[in-house]
């Protein structure tokens, strides 16, 4: 599960990150008068308007996701609008379960209804602290591989410009050979920094 949590954070794209980042903070602003308005209803009147709001943050990621492409992509409506979309929709209320989590931890610690010192607490704690350290680790590890890419680079446009120099025709390594490479690393390090 931890890995397909890692694996999920590594390919979130930077727009689909602030987009489902705008979402969340207009959707918890949003939200507000909405519970507020309903809190005089009865329960099962309040619950059902109260639904409304896991349309709110959808709606706001579909708008954001075509204003983004549209305006700085220029491409209204593509496939990556629709991926973003859903990306930062799943996101947002991803960040949102978390944002409630740590409310009612943060309000049952205050209350002493919670005990800091508690097993489950010192557990959640530990938990926390091992993904961020695998996540780190994981972007890390992205960061090191980059750097030996652009080395591999340096090295082999070195080599190919010392036999451009020599102006030898019968080198170990033809130049075809290493503008090959030199495009095939090129490639792999952008997939790396996309991710």
């Amino acid at each position: 599960m931890e890995n397909d949590i890692l694996l999920a954070l590594k390919n979130i794209s930077i727009e689909t990150l602030v987009i489902a980042f705008i979402v969340f903070s207009l959707t918890m602003l949003l939200k507000w008068p909405i519970k507020k308005f309903t809190s005089n209803f009865n329960e099962n009147k309040r619950k059902a308007i109260n639904t409304v709001i896991v349309f709110i943050p959808a709606l706001l990621s579909l708008s954001f996701s075509i204003l983004y492409y549209g305006l700085i992509k220029e491409s209204w409506f593509c496939s990556s609008t629709f991926d973003t979309c859903i990306s930062s929709y799943l996101l947002s209320l991803s960040i949102y379960a978390i944002f409630s989590r740590l409310v009612i931890l943060i309000k049952g610690i205050a209350s002493g209804k919670i005990k800091v010192n508690s097993k489950e607490a010192s557990q959640t704690i530990t938990e926390v602290k091992e993904e961020v350290s695998s996540l780190s680790n994981v972007l890390s590890s992205n960061n090191n591989k980059v750097n030996e890419i652009i080395k591999k680079i340096q090295e082999l446009n070195d080599l190919k410009q010392s036999i451009e120099i020599s102006n030898t025709t019968n080198s170990l390594i033809p130049i075809n050979d290493i503008n090959e490479e030199i495009t095939k690393l090129e490639k792999y390090k952008l997939e790396l920094e996309k991710n």
